[in-house]
């Protein structure tokens, strides 16, 4: 390609306006529901859309998902998605009741993606294989790929704390209606709290701001009146609750 041709200067501005991106850099918006109003955010957004509908002919799709989320973000700054946490002491039962609730919901037809949050070392290859010898080399990212399913690694090895607004990014929103946390109790999202009144630690200790319901083995002897009591040894209890809570994010 000439360095003076149409093709050229063409392709050298693509490229630098997609390198001036700010990739891993997030902030909230300056406007929101609560601060500017309802008339102010519709005509935020619908400037929004326009300059979506210039720069960009087509993908309808792709931008009604990108509208819908700065819509919620806008609606609730703290918001990072349909996200909704399953948090208790250990021994609780959380992944137990993650498997129950996986299935349960995709037999209602909601497609689940899962973020679990760990406290030991992650490695999900095995060593000695091709894979975890070229990651071990040195490559920053590697990916293992198959026809039944793929899984990208990534090393983060000065990164302090775990940002979930970034890790929930990374999942494919076209293949999600939802997605389920277990653990990540700081986060600012909806949360429902495991309770067994034979732990040691108190129900009081759990409940935040954030908590929308508890699931027990045993009624508590009291909870705000805005908080919904689940029975732990009930799924579809508890798996109804999470169908109507994703009814009312849309």
């Amino acid at each position: 390609m000439e360095p003076g041709s149409s093709e050229y200067f063409k392709l050298k501005n693509w490229i630098d306006a997609f390198m001036s991106i700010p990739f891993n850099t997030y902030r909230n918006f300056d406007i929101s529901l609560s601060k500017d109003g309802e008339e102010k955010c519709r005509e935020f957004m619908s400037t929004s859309t326009q300059i979506m509908d210039d720069a960009v002919y087509g993908l309808n799709d792709a931008k009604m998902q990108i509208m819908q989320m700065v819509g919620q973000w806008i609606t609730n700054p703290d918001s990072i998605g349909t996200e909704i946490a399953i948090h208790g002491p250990m021994g609780t039962g959380k992944t137990t009741l993650l498997k129950q609730l996986i299935p349960y919901l995709r037999q209602r037809g909601i497609r689940t993606g899962l973020i679990k949050h760990t406290h030991h070392e992650v490695d999900i290859d095995t060593p000695g294989k091709d894979s975890f010898e070229l990651r071990k080399a040195g490559a920053d990212q590697t990916m293992i790929a198959s026809h039944r399913r793929w899984a990208l690694m990534t090393e983060t090895p000065q990164q302090e704390t775990l940002d979930l607004r970034y890790l929930a990014t990374r999942f494919d929103g076209n293949k999600l209606d939802m997605i389920l946390v277990e653990g990540f109790k700081r986060e600012k999202i909806d949360k429902i709290v495991l309770y067994r009144e034979e732990n040691s630690r108190s129900l009081e200790q759990l409940m935040d701001s954030q908590v929308i319901a508890v699931a027990s083995n045993r009624l508590p002897a009291s909870v705000p009146d805005s908080i919904t009591l689940l029975d732990l040894n009930k799924i579809d209890e508890i798996g109804e609750f999470i169908v109507a809570w994703l009814e009312k994010q849309s």
